[in-house]
């Protein structure tokens, strides 16, 4: 069995997966909500940001030494790659824990979440967005081929936090951020192709999914019902917080930013359906990095 460590600025996670014939399945998986981009200061992870880093990799190290598992592999995207000393924290965390970190660079993040939902989901031609908390990656792809990847340094978290005052967005707090979203992606792409369908990695996605799931009893998203859902948790009232509560509390204050960052996408590359992978980023590293050795 191996160990995958993902380190994002919102969430950092262990999958553990069992390994027979090249083929891989989850058997074990956590998460922590660890907020780092929160501990950000400056463009600087802080002392207390760095701690609770350290930690959190210590209760996961305990966990696979419970499970009698050697064998790990953590990764860092955003998290680390957007501040000015990561260098020093990843020498921390070597110090501390053990831990290697592997810094994954900015253009590799979308191929990574490629390489996982492509495992997962059928979808010949798409455009393929894991949108994190620090950071969204659009990996537009034709017939099983990226055509590019581009990781843009706006994610859900990061959002939240240069926008939002109390814990869910005003209106008016949306509209200034869609505002900044378009912009960001028409400076990128101006001229975008279009696509029908948008496969979609990560945990805001799977997130969107089940408030799907929680208010229509099925699967489909197409871009109609996500704009339904959008205007459902974002109307300020009571009932939208009560929602998200029920179905997605660990992203109380993210989910409807991310949802801002996707309501962008899916009107800049004027998609119509939704198509959500289980799969992503972590599997796509195993098997890039392992399975593929």
């Amino acid at each position: 069995m191996i160990g995958i460590i993902d380190i994002g600025s919102n969430t950092i996670r262990l999958n553990v997966y069992m390994i027979q014939n090249n083929e891989f399945k989850i058997v074990f998986s956590s998460k922590e909500m660890a907020g780092l981009i929160g501990y950000v200061d400056k463009q600087q992870l802080s002392e207390k940001g760095i701690h609770k880093l350290i930690g959190i990799l210590k209760d996961f190290l305990s966990i696979l030494e419970s499970l009698d598992i050697s064998e790990v592999y953590p990764f860092a995207t955003a998290s680390l790659r957007n501040i000015n000393n990561s260098q020093t924290v990843l020498q921390r965390v070597k110090d501390e824990t053990g831990l290697t970190i592997d810094l994954i660079e900015a253009e590799n993040e979308g191929i990574l979440g490629f390489n996982g939902a492509i495992n997962y989901v059928k979808v010949p031609t798409a455009l393929l967005i894991d949108i994190g908390g620090g950071s969204t990656e659009i990996v537009p792809y034709s017939h099983y081929k990226i055509i590019s990847s581009v990781s843009l340094p706006i994610g859900s978290l990061s959002l939240f936090k240069q926008y939002v005052k109390g814990i869910i967005p005003t209106q008016q707090e949306i509209k200034n951020m869609k505002k900044f979203v378009t912009k960001s992606l028409e400076e990128y792409n101006p001229h975008p192709a279009s696509f029908n369908t948008l496969v979609g990695v990560g945990g805001t996605i799977r997130a969107i999914k089940k408030i799907n799931a929680y208010l229509y009893d099925d699967n489909t998203i197409t871009d109609s019902r996500f704009s339904a859902i959008l205007e459902t948790i974002s109307d300020e009232s009571d009932k939208a917080r009560d929602i998200i509560l029920k179905v997605v509390p660990d992203r109380i204050h993210t989910i409807v930013c991310g949802c801002v960052i996707l309501s962008c996408l899916l009107k800049h590359y004027i998609v119509k359906e939704i198509v959500v992978s289980e799969y992503g980023a972590r599997e796509g590293y195993l098997i890039l990095n392992q399975l593929s050795k």
